[in-house]
């Protein structure tokens, strides 16, 4: 098993931009002790003022305690172009408008899948850190499997189908107005039609 130290929300780059420093030192020493030869201080170049203060810090930590780095970058979407696209998203996850100006957002476009080229530039003072992200890649040995189906297994009352539980779970789910969690609303109302019409489908 191989850890890295995680991003500025990891328990040392959280402490290094708080100029916690004896807190993140005596962090990283637990964590390599506990991975022998395993543990990576990691570092991003995302343009965030905050990752550049971390990242000199964590430096510093891995040079007191003579740590490898690694460098990474946290990939929420696959392409530059691609960041308004995840912007809406995350409206949509969190029931709020672009218009609405305390929506969730990212205040940089620079999560994304980058090339080799671009992460070797972005970490051109740490050179290091690249051949280690080589180096834990190469070392990894998994294999993803799109031929076998791996759903969770449902266990289920002995007297119900897995329909008549889907079913009584969603009316549940809507309560009596169609709205949220409550009583149980039945087939007979408007959202229960509704709710119906998927399952005649599904049938």
């Amino acid at each position: 098993m191989i850890a890295l130290s995680a991003c500025l929300k990891g328990e040392v780059a959280y402490q290094c931009g708080r100029n916690r420093m004896e807190e993140a030192v005596a962090t990283a020493r637990w964590y390599s002790e506990l991975f022998p030869g395993r543990y990576y201080i990691e570092l991003q170049e995302n343009t965030l003022p905050e990752q550049d203060v971390a990242n000199k810090r964590l430096l510093e930590v891995a040079s007191e305690l003579s740590l490898p780095l690694v460098a990474t970058n946290d990939c929420h979407y696959l392409n530059r172009e691609d960041a308004k696209a995840h912007e809406v998203l995350l409206c949509i996850q969190t029931g709020k408008t672009m218009n609405d100006p305390n929506h969730m957002h990212f205040s940089a476009e620079e999560f994304y899948f980058k090339s080799p080229q671009e992460m070797a530039a972005a970490f051109h003072y740490a050179p290091e850190a690249i051949a280690n992200t080589v180096r834990i890649a190469e070392s990894c040995d998994f294999e993803l499997d799109f031929k076998t189906y791996h759903f969770p297994q449902y266990i289920k009352p002995a007297d119900k189908t897995l329909d008549d539980v889907l079913e009584e779970q969603a009316y549940e789910a809507q309560g009596p107005t169609g709205g949220g969690a409550g009583q149980i609303s039945g087939p007979d109302g408007g959202a229960g039609k509704r709710l119906l019409r998927p399952a005649a489908h599904r049938a």
